[in-house]
């Protein structure tokens, strides 16, 4: 019986993969996704991959963006 309470607190928290072992999962796949002769699609889940390893962009405050006009 799954625990459901354990979930709901899981979803209030850091994701539970981490974008290191996504990024690897990603470009492995990009890299089967070329043997099998698939180029579009293995380039696209590398460019997923670098877009998992981009940092976050920084939030700016909205009041911040209305007083500098």
């Amino acid at each position: 019986m799954p625990d459901y309470a354990t979930a709901k607190i899981a979803d209030h928290h850091e994701p539970i993969v981490s974008p290191l072992i996504l990024t690897d999962r990603l470009i492995s796949l990009a890299q089967d996704a070329e043997r099998a002769g698939l180029p579009i699609v293995a380039s696209r889940l590398v460019r997923l991959a670098l877009r998992t390893c981009a940092p976050l962009p920084s939030r700016v405050p909205i009041a911040a963006l209305r007083s500098s006009k």
